[in-house]
């Protein structure tokens, strides 16, 4: 909600400033002797006071007041990140669920488009919404963004686009619970709140309110009994700040704990008119005021930025334990796999002091990846081996390398600190290597950022074993915990 105040007294008699107080209503002034005074929205201070407004200055454009709480305390706590999304590459992030019926879904260049081919059609639709179901927690503000470009807005376009918390069914016209942005068919956009099926409308902006060529902000920020709706541009200029307060005749914001966002494009029964098209380049949700000491990787976990799923492709990063792992002899510096981990298979060679690459995975650019262990399983003998001296193998790390081939990577290696040992010379399938010492589990106190493009080898040496017979076929099952930034 935008205000002005006017301070009083000295120098800032008559100033006029622009505050944000983000839900509150409110502005924390100080007058000479440090006691504090709370005003509401549009309350001007008499020129007799000399109140001291407390306000910082963002991006050097827009003075915004301090957010205060209900009790006039001071809000520091920072955002709990749940879930972000820049919409890179061709590939629709697998955090969203999409829906379409003719109108269709496209990404390029950085932008989700929802009706990607300006279709008209009665009764279609293209929305997608976040499998990740957002709780609302008491006195814990949720905040919903999308960065967003509205292409056509004329009168009797018949075609509606919304986005915000909320589940859209198809092309049904209420969402029984939610708070979300919707452009009307008239052209004019309108803030909703919505719960078990009935919709409380509110119009912030007649047929063409804004531009149809820019990108905005389209904020929701659903508190305990009221839902803020702000629009603004890239100077962080408000076009719509509208506070919504939740119906007294309500039980709560929704009949639901959980809800997801989305964004939906669709045409209604009534007639075709101006194709309109949602194009959207950035999107997060977090709870504010939150304090819940979650750490980063589980923030990064919710927003599918774990070490299991590629952040770009949005596809397995360990091997597809579908089919048995390409075998390698240690040492040749052939990679078996381009998987962060799976499954592993290797033929005990004579020993060397060149390591072999299992895996070579590399990181989908720009992203850098956090690795923050490794777990290793013990090789199981899956067809016997025969040789002069009992093998064993050293595991090892290779970071920043260049290739897929470890011989070629130039890539930082280090030692695991993990050593598996065969029984005997001669071990029959189903032998077990065992431990030597330690433990199977690399966790390192200090990550190891492995930066875009490069490429991640777990390798191993093969040593002991002065001839081989038989070089027969070692199992087993790497895992890699980690996260990408």
């Amino acid at each position: 909600m935008g205000f002005q105040v006017q301070f009083g007294a000295g120098a800032n008699q008559g100033a006029g400033w622009q505050g944000d107080s983000h839900g509150s209503g409110q502005v924390l002034l100080y007058d000479a002797n440090g006691n504090p005074a709370v005003l509401t929205s549009g309350t001007q201070v008499a020129s007799n006071q000399g109140y001291v407004g407390v306000a910082g200055v963002d991006g050097g454009i827009i003075a915004r007041a301090l957010r205060v709480s209900e009790y006039s305390t001071l809000q520091v706590t920072s955002g709990q990140q749940l879930f972000q999304d820049a919409f890179e590459g061709s590939t629709v992030n697998a955090f969203w669920t999409q829906s379409t019926s003719t109108l269709t879904i496209a990404q390029a260049t950085g932008v989700l488009t929802l009706n990607n081919a300006a279709a008209t059609t009665l009764n279609t639709y293209a929305i997608i919404t976040s499998q990740r179901q957002y709780p609302k927690y008491p006195r814990q503000p949720l905040f919903c963004r999308f960065r967003g470009n509205i292409t056509a807005a004329p009168a009797a376009n018949h075609t509606f686009v919304e986005m915000g918390i909320g589940a859209p069914a198809t092309n049904t016209a209420v969402i029984n619970n939610g708070a979300f942005w919707r452009m009307k068919s008239d052209g004019t956009l309108n803030v909703v709140i919505s719960y078990n099926g009935t919709e409380q409308i509110t119009q912030v902006l007649a047929q063409g309110g804004f531009s149809t060529t820019s990108y905005y902000y389209f904020d929701v920020i659903v508190d305990d009994d009221f839902v803020r709706f702000i629009m603004s541009d890239s100077n962080g200029v408000p076009i719509v700040d509208k506070q919504v307060s939740i119906s007294l005749t309500v039980p709560y914001q929704w009949a639901v704990s959980h809800l997801p966002s989305f964004a939906r494009v669709y045409v209604d029964g009534t007639g075709g008119g101006t194709a309109v098209q949602l194009k959207l380049s950035a999107h997060q949700v977090q709870l504010l005021d939150a304090l819940n000491n979650m750490p980063w990787p589980h923030q990064a976990a919710y927003a599918l930025r774990s070490a299991n799923l590629s952040p770009t492709a949005y596809t397995a990063t360990p091997s597809a334990f579908t089919a048995a792992p390409s075998t390698i002899t240690p040492a040749n510096g052939t990679a078996g796999a381009n998987s962060l981990g799976g499954e592993y298979a290797f033929g005990v060679a004579v020993a060397a002091e060149t390591a072999g690459s299992l895996f070579a995975w590399q990181i989908p650019s720009p992203y850098s990846f956090v690795l923050t262990g490794i777990g290793i399983s013990a090789p199981v003998t899956s067809t016997a081996i025969s040789t002069t001296g009992i093998p064993f193998i050293e595991w090892v790390l290779g970071t920043q390398g260049t290739t897929n081939t470890l011989s070629t990577a130039n890539a930082k290696l280090e030692g695991l600190g993990i050593v598996h040992v065969a029984s005997s010379a001669t071990a029959a399938q189903g032998t077990i290597w065992t431990q030597a010492g330690g433990t199977s589990l690399w966790v390192p106190q200090t990550p190891r950022v492995c930066l875009p493009g490069t490429f991640i080898h777990i390798a191993v040496k093969c040593l002991g074993a002065t001839a081989v017979t038989t070089a027969g076929v070692m199992r087993g099952v790497v895992g890699v915990d980690g996260y990408f930034l």
